[in-house]
C-alpha cells in the first residue's frame, strides 16, 4: 500500500493512459502504413489509367494516319495511272502525227508536180490548166474545213482539260 492514498489508483489511470496512448500511437502508425501503401495503389491505378488512355489515343490517331496515308498513295497511283496512260496516248498520237508528216510531204510534193503540170509547158493546155485549179481549189477547201473542224476539236479539248485542273483539290 502507498503512503499516499490514492496514489495507486493514479498510477493505474497513469498506466491505463499510457497503454492507452501506446495502443493509439501504435494504431495510428499502423493506419498511416495501411494509407500510404492504399495511396500508393491509387496512384499507381490512376498512372496505369493514363497509360491505358495514351495508348489508345496514340493508337487512334496511329490508324488515322494510316488511312490518309493510304488515300493520299492511292491518289497518288490513280494519277500516277493516269499519266502513264496520257502518256501511251501522246506516244501513239506522236507516231500519228510523224506518220501524217511524211504522208503530208508526200501529198505536198504531188500537188506541187500537179500544179506546174507535171510536163513541157507548151504541151499544156488552158482547159487542163483550169481543171487542175478547180482540183487544187476543192483541196483547199476540204483542208480549210479539216482545219476548222481540228480548231474545234481542240479548243474542246483545252476546255476539259481546263475544268479537270480546276476541279483538282490542292
Amino acid at each position: 500500500m502507498s503512503l499516499i492514498p490514492g496514489l495507486g489508483t493514479l498510477r493505474a489511470i497513469g498506466i491505463g493512459l499510457m497503454f492507452a496512448g501506446v495502443t493509439t500511437i501504435t494504431g495510428s502508425v499502423v493506419y498511416y502504413f495501411k494509407g500510404k501503401a492504399a495511396g500508393r495503389a491509387e496512384v499507381q491505378r490512376v498512372l496505369d489509367q493514363a497509360v491505358a488512355d495514351h495508348n489508345a489515343a496514340a493508337m487512334s490517331a496511329s490508324e488515322a494516319y494510316r488511312r490518309l496515308e493510304q488515300e493520299a498513295q492511292a491518289k497518288v497511283k490513280g494519277a500516277q495511272d493516269a499519266l502513264d496512260k496520257e502518256r501511251a496516248a501522246s506516244s501513239r498520237i506522236a507516231a500519228d502525227l510523224r506518220r501524217t508528216r511524211t504522208e503530208r510531204d508526200g501529198l505536198r510534193d504531188q500537188i506541187s508536180a500537179y500544179a506546174a503540170g507535171g510536163g513541157d509547158a507548151s504541151a499544156d493546155s488552158v482547159a487542163a490548166a483550169r481543171e487542175r485549179a478547180a482540183t487544187l481549189g476543192s483541196l483547199l477547201d476540204e483542208s480549210m474545213r479539216v482545219q476548222e473542224d481540228l480548231a474545234v476539236e481542240a479548243e474542246s479539248l483545252a476546255a476539259s482539260v481546263r475544268a479537270l485542273r480546276d476541279a483538282w483539290p490542292d
